[in-house]
Order: structure tokens, then sequence, then C-alpha cells
């Protein structure tokens, strides 16, 4: 019992450790981190069918889906429109001209960016 308590408790500590890791402790450092990765991914210039996207494709969509909502509150207005702007950005360049509809397909749920432009009434 002692070592199922145990367990429970490590496996909870090193998945809380690997997201807050991931998300930063901080805005700051979640939005450098966000940033830099935008620019690696520019960088590599790569054409939308490589598959080399995979690695850029998860983290983005943690930065986005995960750690957006845990820094959102600590964020200026100003800090989520250059989020977003460069979260579109990062769309364009992935999937080039099929952006649009990567952007609609939402998988069931609305969007986080959707909801984003509807509290800006855009």
């Amino acid at each position: 019992m002692k070592r199922i308590l145990l367990f429970s408790v490590l496996a909870a500590s090193l998945l809380s450790s690997c997201t807050s890791d991931r998300c930063a402790a901080d805005k700051d450092t979640f939005l450098d981190n966000y940033y830099e990765l935008l620019e690696e991914a520019r960088a590599a210039n790569l054409p939308v069918s490589d598959k080399k996207w995979a690695r850029y494709d998860e983290r983005f969509r943690a930065y986005v889906e995960e750690c957006y909502e845990v820094h959102e509150a600590a964020m200026s207005g100003r800090e989520k429109r250059r989020f977003w702007r460069k979260s579109l950005s990062y769309y364009t360049q992935r999937y080039g001209d099929g952006a649009v509809q990567e952007l609609r397909k939402g998988g069931g749920k609305q969007p986080k960016w959707k909801q984003q432009l509807k509290e800006w009434g855009l």
C-alpha cells in the first residue's frame, strides 16, 4: 500500500514538473521560450510537407493549448495580441495556403484563437 502511494506521489510530481518546465514558471520566460520556438521554426524554413515539422508542431500545440492558459491572466492585452499574431504567422508558415482550412478544423471545440478574437470584439 505504501509503495502504491509513494509511486502515485512521485508520478504526480514528475508529471507536474514536466508541465511547469514546458510552460515556464513565469509569463516572461514563457513568452521568451514561445517566441524562440517560433523563430527556430521560421529559421528552419521547411517545406510545408516536411516531416521535420513534427518537432515544432508538438511544442507549438503545448504552448498554445496548455501553457497559454497558465499565463493568460498575467498577460497584458498587447502581449495577448502579439502571442496570437505570432501564432497565426506560424500557421501560415506551417500550412501555407492550407492555413485557413487548418485553422477552421478546431477539433470539435472552439479553438482558443477564435475565443480570443471574440473577446476583443473582432
